[in-house]
């Protein structure tokens, strides 16, 4: 047979080595979800996903982890009770987790148990286990005991009875089942003994004296304590074996299959020692590597900071390999490729504190710092310091600058000792060109009054701007945005249907709370696109785009804000119509040149926009159904490439002589 290739073994390896990887983040005891100290969501699992079908927003990084708890309040999973003081609750748990557990109870009748544990660099990890078999055990288990109280009072599982005199008086066929032995040795007034010393000839007490092994199970029939002891069978099961005393005499066994259990404990163990090493020794970048020097794990921002091949970091792999291609690409610096990986490897296995420096291709620096695991391997953990470097280079560079300047100071200083007697005779020269600067002075505080007023008032203006055009303009590399000027922008409109009514018959509370999340979720988008708030009125919202600064394609980048507004909307929309809420969302966009600038008087000033380009976007969105985005002819021109939209025909707007052509946007089309 032919030998696999080396790269097939390793692709083999590799497949494999990122199964054992999954494995042990899927599997991590439960689902286990990681928010920040802004409890923000950072990193949840796939298994968490599939205990809490929510929407899938709700679990984004960076997404605020209350809108999840809430869901789950709102959703019956805490219970019934008051959904704040339910949310309140966790969100103490989360910052301040006290190591008592909480449970969850899904609308499908599931159970989670929730455990929370600070994590060193801030933040917390919630684990969450199904117990839902430990809780219809727990009710099953009561049920049975009532039922059989008078009957078998100590029967949960499989029974065995032994008389006073320790012979077998009863056993049932489950007890038969789990142990396989001869069948006489669980015949009626059999010695029970006999059958002790077959299990522990056979290897189910383990390791060590027959008959001490025997003299101590026949001392727990004699006089049971209430503690468990443990049978490990031939074929790996478990059993959990306990004794009472029967008010008659004798003593009652209860033995219970605990394999799974056990196994699960081991597992459970496994899972948490690796997410611990990971988790509490995260600062920056991580990657674990085993007594073998072969990687066990390595996060996303180890991979950010080293471009490396990705089969380099994969699970297995030598690490030796990783340091020899950094070595071989300068990471180390110049000098011998095999004295800088051996350098690596031996504070690999003896570290000793001291750091280490990495200077990648592009110029960045890394910090490397080595410590032990007490289970074995080495934790190392990466930071750029690339700043620092910086720093300390500017630090030094200023230093040398300081100290020439002290030379030429000193120079300086000669050469105006000889000047002294020439500055004493221009000295009433310089009181001339004194009381000419104080005029020149004068006027400067003139011209600064009038500009921090100009900036007053544009810092006003830039609460109508997103950030990033805010910047601009207060950096004054744009030009006078408040000046009025005439240019062609595009308009929305947009606003809930349905509102009105709905102010009329819900409290004012209520349509605070509505507009408090609709206005977020609409100026998140806003920001976002880069427009221009014109005004808010109640559900209504006038957003403009190319003023006060030119952006590019800003009929397209309004369409896409407003499909974006109408997926949020509609998630919201959803919570709404919960509470009884019927409301829907339209949007209306026009296109056309229109007056923009400041409207107002001193002391308040608001940034508008005037034409007829305003009156159409608002009608359009009049005329908009729930979940509709109206265009005009302008717009859909200019974007039918790249959009999907269906005519809905000319429409009779108030304002306008003629009939108006209005496109519905069904969304954008695959590049």
């Amino acid at each position: 047979m032919a030998q696999m290739p080396d790269v097939d073994m390793a692709a083999v390896a590799t497949v494999e080595a990122e199964g054992r990887l999954r494995v042990a983040l899927d599997n991590m005891p439960g689902g286990l979800v990681y928010t920040d100290q802004d409890l923000n969501v950072v990193f949840c699992n796939d298994r968490f996903k599939q205990m809490y079908a929510v929407p899938s927003e709700l679990l984004e990084p960076g997404r605020p982890y209350v809108g999840l708890l809430r869901h789950l309040a709102e959703n019956g999973y805490y219970g019934a009770g008051d959904v704040e003081a339910q949310v309140a609750q966790r969100i103490e748990s989360l910052r301040n987790p006290s190591g008592k557990s909480l449970e969850d109870h899904t609308p499908d009748g599931r159970w989670y148990r929730v455990l929370r544990s600070r994590v060193a660099l801030g933040g917390t990890v919630s684990v969450v286990t199904d117990i839902t078999e430990q809780k219809q055990a727990e009710l099953q288990l009561a049920a049975k005991e009532a039922e059989f109280h008078v009957a078998l009072d100590n029967m949960p599982g499989t029974l065995v009875y032994t008389d006073r005199d320790i012979n077998v008086v009863f056993c049932n066929d489950r007890f038969r089942q789990m142990y396989a032995v001869p069948p006489a040795l669980l015949e009626r007034g059999r010695p029970y003994a006999d059958l002790l010393r077959y299990l522990a000839e056979h290897g189910y007490y383990g390791a060590g004296d027959v008959e001490a092994q025997v003299a101590r199970r026949i001392e727990s029939l004699r006089n049971p304590t209430g503690k468990t002891l443990e049978d490990h069978t031939p074929d790996g099961r478990w059993y959990r074996v306990v004794r009472s005393r029967v008010a008659l005499g004798g003593t009652v066994s209860v033995t219970t299959d605990v394999t799974e259990q056990k196994q699960a404990e081991l597992r459970l163990a496994a899972k948490e020692a690796e997410l611990h090493v990971a988790l509490d020794n995260m600062p920056g970048a991580l990657v674990y590597t085993d007594a073998e020097l072969k990687i066990v794990f390595c996060n996303d921002r180890y991979r950010e900071l080293y471009i490396v091949p990705a089969e380099l970091l994969q699970p297995g792999r030598p690490y030796t390999d990783l340091l020899r291609y950094l070595a071989e690409n300068g990471y180390y610096g110049e000098g011998d490729v095999e004295a800088q990986v051996a350098h690596r490897v031996e504070s690999l296995r003896n570290p000793t504190g001291k750091s280490l420096e990495d200077h990648a291709p592009d110029g960045r620096w890394y910090r490397v710092r080595r410590s032990r695991v007490a289970r074995g391997g080495t934790v190392t953990v990466i930071t750029d310091i690339t700043e620092q470097k910086h720093a300390e280079r500017d630090l030094l560079e200023a230093t040398r600058r300081t100290e020439e300047a002290n030379r030429l100071i000193t120079e300086k200083n000669r050469v105006l000792e000889g000047l002294y007697q020439e500055i004493r005779d221009k000295n009433g020269q310089l009181e001339e060109q004194a009381a000419q600067i104080a005029e020149w002075n004068a006027r400067l505080e003139t011209r600064v009054t009038e500009q921090v007023a100009q900036i007053g008032q544009m810092s006003k203006l830039t609460r109508f701007l997103s950030p990033k055009v805010s910047d601009l303009i207060m950096s004054g590399d744009a030009d006078d945005p408040l000046k009025t000027r005439r240019r062609e922008i595009t308009v929305v409109f947009v606003d809930l249907r349905g509102f009105t009514g709905f102010t009329e018959t819900a409290e004012p509370e209520e349509v605070m709370s509505v507009l408090r999340e609709y206005h977020a979720e609409l100026g998140r988008e806003i920001m976002e696109f880069d427009g221009t708030i014109e005004h808010f009125a109640g559900d209504g919202v006038m957003i403009l785009f190319n003023a006060p600064l030119p952006v590019e394609d800003h009929e397209l980048r309004a369409i896409r804000m407003a499909l974006r507004m109408r997926e949020a909307i509609a998630v919201l929309a959803q919570g709404w119509k919960k509470h009884g809420y019927a409301l829907g969302f339209g949007v209306g966009i026009a296109g056309g040149y229109a007056t923009i600038g400041t409207i107002g008087f001193e002391g308040r000033f608001d940034y508008g926009a005037i034409g007829t380009v305003t009156n159409l976007a608002a009608r359009l969105c009049g005329e908009a159904a729930d979940g509709q985005i109206l265009v005009s002819p302008r717009i859909f021109t200019k974007t039918e490439t790249l959009i999907d939209a269906s005519a809905v025909g000319e429409l009779t707007l108030k304002g306008f002589q003629r009939p108006v052509a209005a496109y519905n946007v069904l969304g954008l089309r695959a590049a």
